[in-house]
């Protein structure tokens, strides 16, 4: 009987981004880290880009800001563009920071941001008067490219793995 795929399968605050089956590689693979380092700096130029552009994934430019809050930023926080007051949702996303949230286990990955207002900003979850502004909103083009190196990773460990005589897939 043969083994299951093996799925790649990406949230973002409990919204799909990726589900991607590769039924030629199911449970062939005990470690899969270099594949997640391969994909960290692809993450961190969609998250560069999201900040820069004020919005530029899927879901659209950002919303601006209320006039009331726009005022109130420009005194407390002045020159600093939407979604930055102090820079430490941006920066904990964008680098590594004691806010950034980088875990690489062998078979799955977490990345992301322990700023607790990121969420507010992130989620689907019905709103009151806070527009939402996916902070992470990873392009299609970026979501290929993750899924490119994850793919190029099992073709890459398969052949190895055949090469040392440790089976067929």
């Amino acid at each position: 009987m043969p083994a299951p795929p093996f799925v790649l399968q990406f949230d973002v605050a409990g919204e799909q981004q990726i589900l991607r089956g590769f039924s030629r590689f199911g449970g062939a693979f005990s470690d899969l880290r270099p594949a997640w380092e391969e994909i960290v700096p692809l993450y961190r130029e969609a998250e560069q880009a999201q900040f820069a552009g004020a919005g530029v994934g899927p879901a659209g430019a950002w919303q601006p800001l209320s006039a009331a809050y726009q005022e109130r930023k420009g005194r407390l926080y002045p020159g600093q563009p939407i979604m930055v007051a102090q820079g430490g949702l941006r920066a904990s996303l964008t680098g590594k920071t004691q806010d950034t949230i980088e875990d690489l286990g062998k078979m799955d990955f977490r990345l992301g941001t322990k700023v607790k207002h990121g969420i507010f900003h992130q989620s689907l979850a019905p709103r009151g008067t806070l527009p939402r502004r996916p902070v992470i909103d990873i392009s299609d083009e970026t979501k290929r490219e993750m899924v490119r190196k994850v793919q190029g990773h099992l073709v890459r460990e398969a052949g190895r793995s055949l090469r040392l005589g440790g089976g067929g897939f």
